[in-house]
């Protein structure tokens, strides 16, 4: 009987939306991220906003992303060396340009929001990422903390 009432309590828990989760990584914790990794994204940064590509999206270390509609060979050894360390180390989910912004969303595993840090290529403006709920400072030039909400 209790493990009916539990396992009720589970599905009823389930299909309420709501999940377990830790919370999504703090502006502390993403800024001891970015203090670590900062050299290894301004070279990811530099060489994708570089790019006559309007969407870039790198997901994997096999130094190949995708670009607009199109997969691309990235040919500078550092970049890929980079990209390596940035998505083998399991901190970051993937590497994205979009519109004025290249972001690093930091990896985790709840799907209803997250946070990352993002670099605005414009300075003086602010990154753009879509469902973008929050947004700070990191006390760089263009790089910001930023919490993403997909409610």
């Amino acid at each position: 009987m209790k493990k009916a009432i539990v396992s009720i309590l589970m599905l009823l828990f389930l299909f309420s939306g709501c999940s377990i989760h830790k919370n999504v990584p703090s502006f502390v914790e993403a800024q001891q991220i970015f203090e670590e990794y900062e050299a290894l994204m301004l070279t990811v940064t530099n060489y994708v906003q570089s790019l006559p590509y309007q969407k870039v999206y790198i997901s994997s270390t096999n130094g190949v992303m995708q670009a607009d509609l199109d997969y691309i060979t990235i040919e500078d050894e550092s970049v890929i060396d980079a990209i390596g360390v940035l998505l083998g180390s399991h901190t970051f989910e993937c590497i994205s340009k979009r519109e004025n912004t290249v972001y690093f969303p930091i990896e985790y595993t709840f799907h209803e929001c997250s946070s990352g840090i993002a670099f605005a290529m414009k300075e003086g403006d602010l990154p753009i990422v879509q469902f973008m709920t929050e947004c700070t400072s990191l006390g760089y030039s263009s790089w910001y903390y930023y919490v993403a909400d997909y409610n």
